[in-house]
Formats: structure tokens, sequence, C-alpha cells
């Protein structure tokens, strides 16, 4: 017992003198007092193993930390000296899903870890909130002046080589708000990054589109906005309020796909100002900064900066420190089109973009089933032109 309130006394310690690290998700945040009462498990540990997963769910990739218990503070995990600890994102097959905001634990790593059980999974409370690092703890991407941009294992500032962009809204969306309320909110987000000069690039909003995982759908690629609503489809701590999972290739650093997540099952959202919910659109612009690469920045005033409460609605416009951020990691010159971009109509709600019903949401790539129909009758088209002028041949070929 007094062995563990020692323990107790230098994770409050920690957590009051010592540094956080850098994070970029956004997060209920709470005293640590009503942090210890939630957590069902904190634990002193060591990473001794880590192990990167494809699948799970709603999530694409998942790394899982193997954690040598060296004290137990509280919370009941009998005589077990080790356990498993899981985070959505992870390297794997060439590409990094990167969940900004989450800590980069390496084997070495020890931590204070406050922990609670997600869908019979160990995950820290609000992912930053339950990791207080002890040493070896990391949280990626490079400071340049304020801002922070994430970076490809290569080293390589993270950044789209694409001009023009779309984003898809789930075809659920919120159930706080009706669509025609949502999707203004949203436009407004994105445009306040689309306006900035000197930068690139642009997103469209692309309409209606069935869900899937986030982080690299196979062969998909969309730019997804999903609202998780429904009882247990929310496989991130209740803490978190916006996710976002952004893919990018370990060697070029160039994004290749993005989506944004809201804990509509924990958490309310409003465009209101109601002081008991999170405001959409503020919510939104941040996680908008994470599509584009951008970390957090300790600059208090910027947009990117880590932390948000409910009913504030002070960050619609972005400071010269996210500005700043996105120039130098999307400047114009290295933009690959320079062509003004021109979007298609976006789907409706009533006919959303999705693959054929036998394929699942996440089988296709858009377009893949019409341009193979439209091939095929081409391919038709040409055999019957071509056996119309060699009858005699087709004839001799079908015996």
């Amino acid at each position: 017992m007094r062995r563990a309130l020692a323990v107790m006394l230098f994770l409050v310690s920690v957590a009051l003198v010592g540094e956080r690290p850098a994070t970029a998700l956004s997060v209920s945040p709470a005293p640590l007092e009503v942090l210890l009462q939630e957590a069902q498990l904190v634990v002193v540990g060591t990473v001794v193993a880590t192990h990167v997963e494809a699948g799970g769910g709603t999530i694409h990739r998942r790394t899982r930390y193997r954690v040598r218990v060296d004290e137990r503070v509280s919370g009941d995990i009998g005589e077990r000296a080790f356990i498993s600890v899981l985070l959505p994102g992870g390297s794997l097959d060439g590409y990094t899903t990167h969940v900004s905001g989450i800590p980069h634990l390496t084997e070495g790593t020890r931590a204070v870890f406050l922990l609670e059980q997600v869908a019979g999974e160990w995950m820290p409370l609000g992912y930053r909130l339950g990791v207080l690092p002890v040493a070896g703890l990391t949280t990626g991407g490079g400071l340049i002046n304020g801002y922070v941009n994430m970076l490809a294992l290569s080293g390589e500032p993270a950044r789209w080589d694409a001009t023009c962009l779309t984003y898809y809204l789930e075809t659920a969306s919120s159930a706080d708000l009706v669509r025609e309320e949502v999707e203004p909110q949203l436009a407004a987000a994105f445009n306040e990054w689309n306006r900035v000069e000197g930068a690139f690039p642009v997103f469209g909003y692309g309409g209606a589109s069935c869900g899937g995982p986030v982080g690299l759908e196979p062969l998909l690629w969309r730019n997804m906005v999903v609202f998780r609503e429904a009882e247990g489809s929310w496989l991130h701590p209740p803490r978190v309020v916006g996710l976002t999972s952004t893919t990018i290739d370990d060697g070029s650093g160039f994004i290749i796909d993005a989506d944004i997540e809201f804990n509509g099952e924990h958490q309310r959202f409003a465009i209101d100002g109601d002081p008991l919910a999170f405001d959409l659109r503020q919510i939104a612009t941040h996680e908008v900064g994470h599509m584009l690469g951008l970390n957090h920045t300790p600059v208090e005033e910027a947009v990117m900066y880590e932390s948000t409460e409910k009913g504030l609605r002070d960050k619609y416009f972005l400071h010269p420190d996210d500005i700043a951020g996105l120039i130098a990691s999307h400047p114009t010159a290295a933009a690959p089109d320079t062509e003004p971009c021109v979007f298609a109509e976006p789907y409706p709600q009533w006919e959303p973009l999705c693959p054929e019903p036998d394929e699942g949401c996440g089988a296709a790539r858009p377009g893949n089933t019409a341009w193979i129909l439209w091939l095929l009758v081409l391919l038709g088209a040409w055999l019957r032109i071509e056996c119309h002028a060699r009858r005699t041949a087709c004839a001799a070929r079908s015996r």
C-alpha cells in the first residue's frame, strides 16, 4: 500500500509539472483527479514490443503495444506481468496511417498509463490524456517556428500530391444536427483552408457516400467525414471528440488518404453556441488541418492548438501560424497542377457514392465499376465490327 501510494504521488507530480506531448486530436479535457476516477486500470509500465495490425472494424491500421507492468497503482489484472495496449494508426506495407495526437511509443518507453476498456481492449483515457511519460516518449513531426508538420518515415514532410481533392460525408451524418445544418459547417471549415494564398490543395464537396473503415480503404481512397453515432460504433476512448486518420507514403511523404471521425456516440455537437456541446465548425476546422498534414502547434491562439472545450466558437478563422504551417508543407510552387479546380455535382443523400451492394463499401475505387462496364461495351462493339468485316475468319474461329 505504501509503495502504491508513492507511485500515485509520483503520477500526480508528473501530470502537474512534467511536459505533456504535443497532440493533435480533439479531446474533452478533465482534471487529473477526474481521470484517476475514470481509469479502470492505472499502471507504471515499459513497452517491450510493438505489432501493427491490419483491419479492426472501422480502423484500418492499429498498433498493439506489449507493456510490462512495473507497478500496478489501481485496477485488477490479477497476477499478470504484461498487458496489451491498443492505439490507432501504424506503419504497414509502405504506408503509415498517422492519427495526430497519439503518443508515439517505442520499445523502452516507460510511462504511467491511465487505461480503460474499449471494445474489450485496453486504451489510454482520451489517448493523450492517459499516457504520462517517464522516458522515451515522442510525438512525431518536426517543429518549424510554432507549427508542427507531420513527417513520413523517410523524413519527408507530409504533403498531398494533388491540387484538387474531394471529401465526402457519410450518408448517416449527425444525430444532433440535420444534414442541411452539417454540410454548410463542413464547407466553411474546408474553405477556411482553401482560401490560403500561396498554398494548395483545394477541397471540394463530393456529397454523400457510404461509410467504411478509416485510414486507407483498400482500392477506394475516399476522404471521408463520418459521425459515429450507433452504440458501439466509436472504437476510441469516449473523451476523444474528433479524430483524423491521415495515411502517408513512407518514402515520398505524399498523403494518399485522410478521414475525419466525430464521436457522436458519447459527445454532442451544435452550431448555435450551446455551452453543453462542441461546436461542429470549430472542431471541423481543426481536424481539416490534420487532413493537410499539420499536427498541433504550441501557439495557443492558433486553430491547430491542442485544446478546446464545449461551447467555444473562437477559432473559426486561421491564425498566421496555421497559414505558415500550410504554406511550409504545401507551397504553390510545389502544386502538381495550376489549373482551377472544377468539381462534379455532389452525390445526393438518396443516391450516394457507393460500390455495388455485393462488393461492400470498401471493395472498389469510385468509378471502377463504370469504367469496366464501358470497356466491355467497347470491346463488344469492336468484336462486332471485326466480325462484320471478316465474316469468314470469324465463322472459322467460331467452329
